[in-house]
């Protein structure tokens, strides 16, 4: 029997013999002790019958059989197992567990002492805070702290989740299991939740979930952060003329040039259709807001080569500053909107920022239009 699955210590005591007394355990007492030391299995991997099931149908699994089904089942599942007994040594382990883990058989063997093992996991590097955990646990020997759950990155890239349970003899079974391409897979669904399948900007949700953050943030230097509402100006007539593939083309080199001139720290976001919005914070001067307006009204003002045909569309801009006036971020955002119809209104191909000296005469007008402006010399100067 290879002592890589099942070693000498455990063997002994699945197979029910009782050290202190000399006396050959029960079945009962050798399906508990086997129950209780391979509690961590889980019920997917691994089905134990209870002697008293088995004698219903005529048959006694005896003990080298039970030993047996032990070793397959852990030769077989995708965790990796080590159960440090009383003495903290090395009762069972596999081999899963050195894969995982990265520990050579010399290190993660039968009888092999706790501080070994977790001396060379801290020497490589490699949970260097949870081996102290870890043997803490062992120690202690107290069941009511368990069971422990925690996750850790190793310096391969590996995810592992790591699960413990204190057993009442003082022992505590570990279990490690490699979570790599669950976390990716997660990773991917939070990424397609909060970016836009076409461009890879962040969509909608994303977006406003920022504007929150950049709304809180926005004190002390309240012009230089601000929000820009965008519309491209004859998308529609590229989308009819040339079809929706030569759109979607448009949209994704929209994207990269609005990447490119978006300061660092910046978010750009596509809300839907043609719409664009563009989170700014934290510029160096005030008069920046009006640099990157200009920047982005003259990069989308350039021609487009696409697959179909070269095309000019050009852009409107409306924007808003996060003033530290109490605004919530949807009537920041209403601003901006405010300012992106005047600037359609002006002949498109520019930019309007709302004028916050007007934000009271906006809120009490009639009508729904307030005083903007889109001159940058009647922005506040640096």
């Amino acid at each position: 029997m290879s002592e890589n699955f099942l070693h000498a210590n455990a063997f002994g005591l699945l197979a029910g013999q009782n050290a202190r007394s000399g006396k050959s355990a029960t079945p009962d007492m050798q399906f508990n002790a086997l129950r209780r030391h391979t509690s961590e299995l889980p019920d997917r991997h691994a089905a134990f019958a209870s002697p008293d099931v088995a004698e219903r149908g005529g048959y006694e699994a005896g003990p080298i059989e039970t030993a047996e089904l032990l070793r397959v089942t852990l030769e077989n599942i995708i965790q990796g197992i080590i159960y440090y007994g009383p003495d903290q040594r090395v009762r069972v382990h596999n081999v899963r567990a050195q894969e995982i883990l990265g520990l050579p058989s010399h290190i993660l063997r039968s009888g092999a002492h706790m501080r070994d093992v977790h001396g060379f996991l801290k020497g490589q590097g490699e949970f260097a805070d949870d081996v102290d955990y870890l043997g803490r646990m062992v120690v202690s020997g107290d069941p009511s702290s368990v069971p422990k759950v925690f996750e850790r990155v190793r310096p391969n890239g590996t995810t592992i989740e790591i699960r413990g349970t204190q057993l009442h003899d003082g022992g505590v079974v570990w279990t490690f299991t490699d979570i790599t391409q669950r976390k990716a897979a997660e990773a991917r669904i939070e990424h397609m939740a909060l970016h836009d399948a076409l461009t890879g900007l962040p969509n909608r949700v994303l977006f406003g979930l920022r504007l929150d953050r950049a709304v809180k943030q926005a004190t002390a230097y309240p012009s230089r952060n601000a929000v820009l509402a965008l519309d491209l100006d004859r998308f529609k007539l590229v989308n009819d003329s040339y079809g929706h593939a030569a759109g979607d083309q448009l949209l994704c080199i929209v994207a990269e040039r609005l990447g490119a001139v978006v300061p660092a720290g910046g978010t750009v976001a596509r809300l839907g259709g043609d719409e664009f919005a563009v989170i700014l914070t934290d510029l160096g001067r005030d008069a920046e807001v009006i640099r990157v307006c200009e920047s982005i009204v003259a990069t989308l003002g350039e021609p487009f080569p696409l697959d179909s045909a070269e095309v000019e569309i050009g852009v409107s801009v409306g924007g808003a500053l996060l003033l530290d006036d109490g605004a919530s971020a949807d009537e920041i955002l209403r601003r901006a909107d405010m300012a992106l119809f005047e600037a359609k209104a002006a002949g498109r191909g520019t930019y309007c920022m709302y004028e916050k000296t007007n934000y009271c005469m906006f809120e009490n007008a009639a009508h729904t239009r307030g005083r903007l402006t889109k001159s940058a010399d009647r922005w506040p100067g640096p």
